[in-house]
C-alpha cells in the first residue's frame, strides 16, 4: 500500500513538471521584447525613469532629454540650439501626468509642466516654483500633484497655478531628507521615502 502511494505521488510530480515546462516554454515562444537605445531614437543608452501616461504612450526620461515613444517612433524633447530654453534642464529624473492632460517633468534645475494636447511646455517660474532637484512626482487618484525636491515638498494649487510648499526642510528635517520618492497606496495614502 505504502509503495503504491510512493508511485502515485512520484507520477504526479513528474506530470506536473512536465506541464510547468510546457507552459513556461509556450510563454517565453510568445514573449516579443523590442530594443529602444541610440541607434533607434534615443538621445543617450541611459535612461533614468520609464513612465506610461494614461493615453499608453512611453516617456523615456534620459540625461539628454525627454522621449516619448509612440509603438513606432521616438520623439526628443530637449533644449538644443533651436530651442534653448525649452526646458530647465536635459537631465530628466522623474515623470508624472494628470487628468488634465499635462506631463509634469521632474529635473535636476527645477519643474517643467508639457500639454500633450498642445505641445506648450512651461517651466517651473511660470508656476512659481523654485529651482532646484526634482526627485519625485506622484499625481494623486483625485489628481492633486506632489513635486519633491531636494529639500520641501509642494503641492500644485489649481487655482493660483502655483506649487505651494507642503512640507519645508526647516520645519520637518528629520523626516525628509535630500532624495524622496512618492508613493500612493491603495488607500490612497501617501508614503514619503527619504535618504
Amino acid at each position: 500500500m505504502r509503495n503504491y502511494r510512493l508511485a502515485v505521488i512520484l507520477i504526479l510530480l513528474f506530470i506536473t513538471s512536465i506541464a510547468v515546462q510546457a507552459f513556461n516554454n509556450d510563454i517565453s515562444r510568445r514573449l516579443e521584447f523590442k530594443q529602444i537605445n541610440s541607434l533607434n531614437g534615443l538621445p543617450n543608452d541611459e535612461v533614468q525613469k520609464v513612465f506610461q501616461d494614461r493615453e499608453g504612450f512611453m516617456w523615456f526620461a534620459t540625461r539628454y532629454g525627454l522621449c516619448k515613444y509612440d509603438g513606432y517612433q521616438v520623439t526628443t524633447i530637449q533644449s538644443d540650439v533651436y530651442n534653448p530654453d525649452l526646458l530647465t534642464s536635459n537631465n530628466i529624473r522623474c515623470l508624472g501626468d494628470d487628468a488634465d492632460h499635462n506631463l509634469w517633468i521632474g529635473t535636476f534645475e527645477g519643474t517643467n509642466v508639457l500639454n500633450k494636447a498642445t505641445g506648450i511646455v512651461r517651466k517651473g517660474s511660470e508656476i512659481k516654483a523654485s529651482n532646484g532637484n526634482v526627485s519625485s512626482i506622484l499625481v494623486s487618484r483625485d489628481n492633486t500633484v506632489g513635486v519633491s525636491y531636494d529639500t520641501c515638498l509642494y503641492r500644485y494649487n489649481v487655482e493660483a497655478d502655483s506649487l505651494e510648499v507642503v512640507i519645508d526642510d526647516g520645519i520637518d528635517q528629520l523626516f525628509f531628507g535630500p532624495e524622496n520618492e512618492l508613493f500612493e497606496d491603495s488607500d490612497g495614502d501617501i508614503w514619503i521615502g527619504s535618504w
